[in-house]
């Protein structure tokens, strides 16, 4: 598949970008500098800035997120933020998870509200990060 017309974001094909950039942020961003793709040297001292080698940037790591990218800029995208919650109905439950979306630390009594239930873990899904572990859980279990 090629793109119908290289003169438009994403040769013109409509795309659709889902998501919430308030879950995590990128990774590692700017690993490699935007313009000639060599690895770049991490500066911690003021902040967080990207170096490159060969003296392309600084790249900020306030500019991290893809909504402050040329590209993004570029594509024109519209942005719907949905608003309505729909799987909860206890506010108070929706405050805290809201506060775990934006970041805002927990005070001691919402932390003891979270901790405080009766929880059985044994057969909850995990997340694990390599094939080895998945197999040994696997076998295991089954």
């Amino acid at each position: 598949m090629s793109a119908a017309n290289d003169a438009f974001a994403f040769g013109g094909v409509q795309v659709v970008v889902t998501g919430d950039f308030c879950q995590l942020p990128p990774v590692k961003p700017f690993q490699f500098c935007l313009n000639c793709d060599l690895e770049t040297i991490v500066d911690t001292k003021g902040g967080f800035s990207y170096n490159c080698p060969e003296n392309h940037g600084p790249f900020m790591g306030k500019d991290k997120w893809a909504f402050q990218s040329a590209a993004w800029k570029e594509a024109g995208f519209t942005c719907v933020n949905l608003e309505e919650i729909h799987r909860q109905h206890d506010a108070y439950f929706i405050e805290l998870l809201q506060k775990c979306r934006l970041g805002i630390p927990f005070t001691a009594d919402e932390i003891a509200t979270l901790m405080d239930h009766p929880h059985n873990v044994e057969k909850a899904t995990k997340l694990l990060c390599a094939g080895r572990e998945v197999a040994k859980v696997n076998s295991d279990s089954f």
